[in-house]
């Protein structure tokens, strides 16, 4: 028996769901790959540290030289902390778009449980009327027979009636 078909009640609010945990995961996505980037960015920054060593013993330099590779020293210096303080922070955002996407998880995992036990209900009800149904079209069947039987048996009955 063909009985109405399902349809979520909040199907409209399971989609917007769906579609925040969606996006969620996307801004995690994007956030680690940010975070990825900037720490090859500070592996980089701490490379070019070792590249701003002093002189080689022996070796002789001026006083220009020697200023030359001290603001280098700096400026790479300044370019790891940088990059530093640009990874703490991405670290921060990777975190926050992490604790975003659980949020969002939980919020469409409670749809998706209410939807279960709604598309449950409704197919409680479907076998319960398939059910009902059934007992009528028996009930029907038998006091059919019944009255055929009956009747039958009147028309059976009415020629020993006159002997």
């Amino acid at each position: 028996m063909a009985g109405k078909t399902f349809r979520f009640s909040l199907d409209g609010v399971l989609q917007l769901r769906t579609h925040e945990a969606d996006q969620a995961r996307q801004a995690l996505g994007q956030a680690t790959a940010g975070r990825q980037a900037q720490e090859a960015a500070v592996k980089a920054a701490r490379g070019a540290l070792g590249c701003t060593a002093a002189a080689p013993p022996g070796e002789a330099v001026s006083p220009a030289q020697l200023r030359r590779r001290e603001a280098q020293r700096h400026q790479a210096w300044h370019a790891y902390e940088e990059a530093m303080r640009g990874l703490a922070q991405l670290r921060r955002q990777e975190q926050q778009a992490r604790t975003r996407l659980q949020a969002r998880h939980r919020a469409e995992e409670s749809m998706r449980t209410l939807e279960r036990r709604e598309r449950a209900e409704h197919r409680r009800e479907t076998l319960r009327a398939e059910a009902n149904f059934l007992d009528e079209q028996a009930t029907t069947g038998f006091q059919r027979r019944r009255r055929a039987a009956d009747k039958t048996a009147r028309t059976h009955a009415s020629p020993q009636a006159s002997l």
